[in-house]
């Protein structure tokens, strides 16, 4: 039995330090957030944490839809995630270790900034490198592969160059440009929209789309299929929804808001969830038997 917890101080503690570091290194002023570091270190007790350290749970319908069978279609899953932004005077981290844990942080409630919207995803896992696909046939291939892995080829040797392609694809950089995964929450979205309009069946990539569909209303009461059966012209309004603020906003509400206000119990069901859903992905599922330890802290 692997028992996980969740909510240990411990854990909640790294979660805002995390967070307050990134928020730091934005130009946020330590100032706004010494409450978190009284004595000039993350605060550590535990109501304090609890306070300000809360279990995301996915309230939009973008979201909802994204959450489920996340590792199929998330780039570089499992990875990690940081979202800082404002909602009003609110400064708020959304934080996802391993694409697993995630937490909604409450920085400040006296924000007085120009708004904010800064994210970071990292992958966590190691890329599958082939040497073969590195290796340069030409003079040409090596000017054009060195200059997407910003190699300098200046007065060097094709095999010193060669070796340095190498070199570089094998450390290539982890980060996740954020735009994806916003093109890609549209994507879903849309995609659905499109197979229920004109309802496609039979095909694996529409057969998928149902199954997470059906995964999203069985785990997070995920309505968007079923309105869309209702009224077709749903679809209209999805064309002119603005996705960046996935996460943030939905429809000018605060999501940390909603999602505060989700019953604990579905939140730790949710947080279950996503665990299983991790040994899913490393398809360890049937190897490992988990519990997910409530009110640890």
């Amino acid at each position: 039995m692997l028992r996980i917890e969740t909510e240990t101080p411990d854990l909640l503690r790294g979660i805002l330090k995390i967070a307050i570091e990134y928020a730091i290194s934005k130009g946020i002023a330590p100032s706004l957030l010494k409450p978190l570091m009284p004595q000039g270190t993350v605060v550590a007790v535990p109501e304090t944490l609890r306070a300000h350290v809360k279990q995301y749970y996915p309230t939009s319908d973008e979201e909802k839809l994204y959450e489920a069978y996340k590792f199929e279609h998330e780039n570089g899953y499992p990875n990690h995630q940081l979202y800082l932004f404002n909602i009003g005077y609110s400064l708020y981290c959304y934080a996802e270790l391993f694409g697993t844990i995630q937490k909604y942080v409450l920085l400040s409630s006296d924000y007085r900034g120009e708004p904010i919207r800064e994210k970071y995803l990292q992958r966590c896992t190691r890329w599958n490198f082939d040497e073969k696909q590195w290796i340069c046939r030409s003079t040409s291939d090596l000017a054009v592969v060195a200059s997407e892995l910003n190699v300098d080829v200046r007065g060097k040797m094709g095999n010193v160059i060669q070796k340095e392609i190498l070199d570089a694809a094998r450390s290539r950089d982890y980060l996740i440009d954020p735009d994806e995964q916003i093109e890609k929450v549209k994507m879903l979205v849309l995609n659905l929209a499109q197979y229920k309009l004109v309802k496609i069946k039979g095909y694996p990539a529409v057969d998928q789309m149902m199954k997470k569909a059906e995964a999203a209303k069985l785990n997070f009461t995920f309505e968007l299929a079923d309105r869309l059966h209702d009224n077709p012209l749903k679809a209209l309004s999805l064309l002119r929804h603005d996705f960046n603020d996935f996460r943030i906003t939905n429809e000018g509400k605060s999501c940390p808001d909603a999602a505060d206000e989700i019953a604990a119990t579905s939140k730790q069901a949710y947080a279950s969830y996503k665990l299983f859903e991790f040994l899913v992905a490393l398809d360890k599922q049937h190897i490992l038997e988990f519990k997910a330890i409530e009110d640890a802290v």
